[in-house]
């Protein structure tokens, strides 16, 4: 991805999850956390990653999304055992 194509993601997935906060969308407000997240996995900024997947994370674990729950589990111990290797 380029940076012009991450800044569009970012600003798409922060749109989105204004519109997903005022609607109560708890199941969207968890997705647009961890495309966040991934948006600042791609730029490398993984301690700002790590807050946003932690965030959706607990959501997940919040509304009961075990499928979602289990895949963030393994990015976010990825993410830290990345953040230690640096």
């Amino acid at each position: 991805m380029t940076h012009s194509d991450l800044d569009l993601a970012d600003e798409m997935l922060t749109k989105s999850l204004e519109i997903n906060e005022k609607l109560g969308q708890k199941f969207e407000i968890a997705k647009d956390f961890s495309g966040l997240g991934n948006v600042c996995i791609c730029r490398g900024d993984l301690n700002t990653a790590e807050d946003w997947i932690s965030q959706a994370l607990e959501l997940f674990e919040e509304i009961g999304a075990m499928d979602d729950v289990e895949q963030l589990s393994e990015l976010l111990e990825e993410i830290r055992n990345s953040k230690k290797q640096r």
